[in-house]
């Protein structure tokens, strides 16, 4: 059980719900209902989930975005929740803002409009609701099916390079923070089968948008296939 109490300010402060009070508990009580957070981003394309990791600095959140405003549903760009749910692995998201850093106004002058603010971690971000500023499709679950691993690389080309599955699984083992030991079995569950997914390292230098232009064109072909 959780208990906690706010101020009636902050009771009707919605914006910070859900920016701050939404993340932290759900943080703290994923892990006892069995619950594996991981550090990635997901898009959505026709109820199929698109996860995108890497290390810091890899571009998740402005290609997330980027991708969500060429025709794909936005449903994380930080941190995305799993579960097992009717015997198969869902990825599930929050109704929170997404944070992109000062930077990012290059690749979406609407930014500009507004404020920068310091995010939970200490950056200095923009932080919005990403249908209202890019009236762009958010979708709030999924069944993952591919798995990026991002890797920027000035000096070369954009190139798609499938990853098995042992690999996938230690990368994305190595990708996370120790956990608590309530969380272990989740996440290890959790990597586990997201390891099954169509795994790929995406090695790019080329812009945010052409990037997810590209992204978009395989996944419409894989979807097209899937169907016929």
């Amino acid at each position: 059980m959780v208990v906690g109490r706010v101020s009636p300010q902050i009771a009707r402060d919605v914006n910070y719900w859900k920016r701050t009070i939404f993340p932290i508990v759900l943080g703290i009580v994923a892990p006892c209902m069995g619950v594996a957070a991981l550090h990635c981003a997901c898009v959505v394309r026709k109820g199929q989930g698109l996860l995108l990791t890497g290390d810091s600095g890899a571009g998740k959140s402005t290609l997330a975005v980027a991708l969500a405003r060429s025709g794909f549903d936005f449903l994380s760009d930080d941190w995305t929740y799993f579960s097992r749910w009717r015997d198969r692995w869902r990825a599930w998201g929050v109704p929170t803002t997404a944070k992109l850093l000062p930077e990012a106004v290059a690749f979406f002058p609407e930014l500009a409009s507004t404020r920068l603010s310091v995010a939970l971690n200490g950056e200095t971000a923009y932080e919005f609701a990403p249908d209202e500023m890019f009236g762009v499709g958010r979708s709030l679950q999924c069944e993952p099916r591919w798995m990026m691993f991002l890797e920027r690389d000035a000096t070369a080309p954009l190139s798609l390079t499938r990853v098995s599955t042992m690999s996938a699984a230690a990368r994305l083992d190595g990708n996370l923070r120790p956990s608590r030991p309530e969380s272990l079995e989740p996440r290890r569950s959790a990597v586990e089968a997201l390891s099954r997914c169509e795994c790929f390292q995406l090695r790019y230098s080329e812009s945010p948008a052409k990037v997810a232009e590209a992204l978009s064109r395989y996944v419409r072909m894989e979807l097209a296939t899937y169907a016929g």
